[in-house]
């Protein structure tokens, strides 16, 4: 898109002829037209091509070692009501990692030495990088009810016995968080 508006520039200054422009307006919309469909037919493209991929990878990758660091609690959302755990985790002992999506947030806690990590509580895959299998408790000040539901289903399917501690803002939905097997909801 500013290759035409550069090319139409030139070419009013006289620099280049009309074919020049007719020609990058051609090839403008066509490459416009032809990622507008590679980028929604991207999974589809990329299963027809996975197979030739293997010529871009390396011959001999270093594997990075995965270490997942095992906490007795995560409390994931450190605004107010998270920053209340802080006190009565450190009291009874327990190694505990804040986790929140705010980076700002993630900076103050680092400033104040404490045990953070940013990440989506959302994400399936960032869950199972936090060795959920190892925590004793889990306490999510988060609102919504859909990343509360997901914390509770991958809690319990990783660790049966694990306290889960859950935020609602309406009645209804903290039923449905203690139908979901959630052990304590903040209303």
């Amino acid at each position: 898109e500013f290759s035409l508006i550069l090319i139409l520039l030139v070419a009013q200054k006289g620099y280049v002829p009309n074919e020049v422009v007719s020609l990058v307006t051609i090839v403008g919309i066509i490459t416009i037209t032809a990622s507008t469909v590679m980028i929604l037919k991207a999974d589809t493209l990329f299963s027809l091509l996975s197979p030739y991929l293997h010529i871009f990878e390396r011959a001999h990758p270093t594997k990075e070692k995965q270490v997942k660091e095992k906490y007795d609690a995560l409390v994931f959302g450190c605004h107010r009501v998270g920053m209340e755990f802080i006190s009565p985790l450190t009291k009874n002992k327990m190694k505990y990692l804040m986790v929140d999506f705010d980076p700002s947030v993630i900076e103050r806690l680092k400033e104040r030495g404490i045990p953070c990590r940013y990440g989506d509580a959302h994400d399936d895959g960032f869950l199972d990088e936090l060795g959920l299998e190892a925590c004793k408790i889990l306490i999510s000040t988060i609102p919504d009810v859909d990343t509360n539901l997901l914390l509770i289903q991958k809690l319990k399917k990783a660790n049966p016995t694990a306290l889960m501690i859950v935020s609602a803002q309406t009645p209804e939905q903290a039923e449905r968080l203690y139908n979901a097997d959630a052990s304590y909801v903040i209303l």
